[in-house]
């Protein structure tokens, strides 16, 4: 279904209107959070359909050209999911939240590693080249993206060994403990959808 990406695209429509009022700095932040879902939706499509129509833009029905317009290249979807992802880290305000439940900045530096390492992994093995993102190059962004998280040093992995009366007393683990216990442990969620 597109009806995803025609809400998102209605939203960021909707911020550049006239009768938006909201002040810069809430109008990026939330330019980001729907950039962010953007670039999701597309690296779903990207990643089940391959080349698929690049949409920015909500769509009327007057708009028959658009509607039928071919496919984009696998290159022009990863640069714009890139550059979606990109304003997102910068703009985004959000940097925790209750149990890790917000889209945040760093929400938007891990999907950008994934986005990046499926891109550049498939154009690997599959023998694909682009023109101006090339396997060296989307490794290189997924590993910046990666420096950013973890230079962040807001995650890290679980160690905590949590017990309480819904978890036997008996060794469970940290693992099983990030899982099943009712105390929220989110050293080492980034989004907790």
């Amino acid at each position: 279904s597109w009806s995803t990406l025609r809400n998102i695209n209605y939203f960021l429509d909707g911020l550049e209107s006239d009768v938006c009022t909201v002040d810069e700095t809430k109008k990026k932040h939330f330019e980001g959070v729907a950039r962010w879902f953007r670039a999701y939706f597309y690296l779903d499509k990207l990643q089940n359909y391959g080349a698929v129509p690049w949409f920015d833009s909500c769509l009327s029905n007057t708009d028959v050209d658009e509607m039928y317009k071919p496919r984009d290249s696998r290159d022009v979807i990863i640069g714009h999911i890139i550059e979606d992802l990109n304003f997102a880290w910068e703009n985004i305000t959000t940097e925790e939240s209750i149990g890790n439940s917000l889209i945040s900045k760093y929400a938007a530096l891990a999907l950008k590693s994934r986005a990046c390492l499926f891109e550049a992994s498939f154009r690997k093995y599959h023998g694909e080249s682009g023109t101006q993102f090339t396997v060296k190059k989307l490794y290189e962004e997924c590993v910046d993206a990666c420096n950013k998280l973890m230079n962040s040093k807001k995650f890290s992995l679980n160690t905590t060994t949590v017990s309480d009366d819904y978890m036997n007393s008996k060794s469970i683990g940290a693992y099983r403990s990030l899982f099943y216990s009712r105390e929220i442990l989110t050293n080492e969620v980034i989004l907790g959808l």
